[in-house]
């Protein structure tokens, strides 16, 4: 099979998205190594100004057509590819889309991920150009998709409620990507107690609620005899908490870390006392899967997409206030039977994800939806204009 992937987002700084799309293409080169990959690095709106951070895949059975364009480059080789040979290099049988669009792919077919609805669950805590962008994308792919993936069943569950029309349509054209963490798993569990700080990993969008675990972290250092310090990885100086984090700061409370690189991620899971990730909605939770693979602690919000990945062996955060996380924080603290068992049940929940396993039944439905002999739907008039620059993550 001729299989085509876009791997757009693997080449800015990347988050949920861009690691499911780095991750799973690796999986399925090396598991299926008669099938030929093409590596889509510029897809459809998604134009990457360089490409040189971008997943790059040394197999005889991968191709990366766009992987040395620029944006220019890239918006005239996509336009001009469709309009001249209506199909995409390579002439994929099926085209994979991680980009949250559902772009013109000539004749192939089309697959588009859905990583969560939070910008329909929650459009006051998503930007106006993030939310526009997923929303558009999102109908897009309603309309022009022949099948939908979802990171989870809470999202596939989701969608339907949003859109129970649609579920004739499309109940039996859609698979669910089960993430697995891209850190190899440690041996054991931990044996001892971390002498390490909090973690808090991912980006300063509202649900994600810094916010509160910002003032959740100054109860707690009031009322700890230890007085961990919150490493913050992933929110950038631009972000509206900022302010608060920088007061955190001066009060050697708090450590700003902004982007880090993925070999250091795995270090600061590796020595954090627990992982802290109170996001009012996610469609999967990835960092609680990752923080798990280390046999790190974890403390998390209590809602369906985090039930589903951290199973029983997460604590759970009422979502009430700060004042109840910084008591379920002191409460792990002060528990040393409680904090070794918390990082067994974690480390056994991420052995139960792998990505082989998700190569597996993407593989399996790429061929479904290939030897369906339903016509696609006409693709309407709701694709929006290519932008200028990059889009930001869902």
């Amino acid at each position: 099979m001729q299989i085509g992937l876009d791997v757009a987002q693997t080449c800015v700084e990347r988050y949920g998205p861009g690691w499911v799309a780095d991750q799973i293409a690796r999986a399925l080169v090396v598991s299926y190594p008669e099938d030929r990959f093409y590596l889509y690095h510029q897809f459809g709106h998604w134009r990457n100004r360089s490409t040189r951070r971008g997943t790059r895949i040394e197999s005889p059975n991968a191709v990366s057509p766009f992987l040395h364009h620029s944006w220019l480059g890239g918006r005239e080789d996509w336009t001009e590819t469709l309009r001249r040979q209506q199909s995409l290099p390579g002439d994929p049988d099926i085209v994979h889309a991680h980009s949250i669009q559902a772009p013109e792919v000539g004749s192939s077919r089309l697959v588009v991920t859905i990583y969560d609805l939070g910008f329909w669950a929650y459009p006051e805590l998503s930007t106006e150009r993030n939310r526009l962008y997923c929303q558009v994308g999102a109908l897009e792919a309603l309309h022009r998709a022949d099948g939908l993936v979802f990171i989870s069943e809470h999202t596939r569950e989701a969608f339907y409620d949003y859109f129970p029309a649609l579920g004739g349509r499309f109940r039996h054209r859609t698979a669910v990507l089960r993430p697995a963490s891209r850190f190899p798993i440690v041996n054991a569990p931990r044996q001892f107690v971390s002498r390490g700080g909090w973690l808090a990993v991912g980006s300063a969008e509202g649900r994600k609620n810094l916010e509160i675990l910002l003032q959740a972290q100054k109860i707690y250092w009031n009322r700890s005899s230890q007085q961990r310090p919150l490493l913050i990885a992933g929110v950038r100086k631009n972000s509206n908490v900022w302010p608060q984090i920088q007061e955190l700061e001066s009060a050697s409370m708090a450590r700003s870390l902004g982007y880090v690189p993925d070999t250091e991620l795995r270090l600061l899971y590796g020595a954090a006392f627990a992982l802290l990730f109170p996001s009012r909605y996610e469609g999967f939770g990835l960092p609680v899967i990752e923080a798990m693979s280390q046999a790190c602690p974890v403390i998390c919000s209590r809602h369906s997409g985090l039930t589903e990945t951290a199973g029983q062996a997460a604590l759970f955060w009422d979502q009430v206030s700060a004042d109840t996380l910084a008591e379920t924080m002191l409460n792990l603290e002060n528990d040393e039977t409680a904090y070794l068992e918390v990082s067994r049940l974690g480390l056994e929940q991420a052995q139960a994800f792998s990505w082989q396993d998700s190569a597996r039944r993407i593989r399996s439905f790429y061929a479904k939806i290939c030897g369906d002999d339903e016509k696609k739907e006409e693709a309407g008039s709701n694709a929006i204009d290519s932008t200028t620059g990059q889009t930001l993550p869902c």
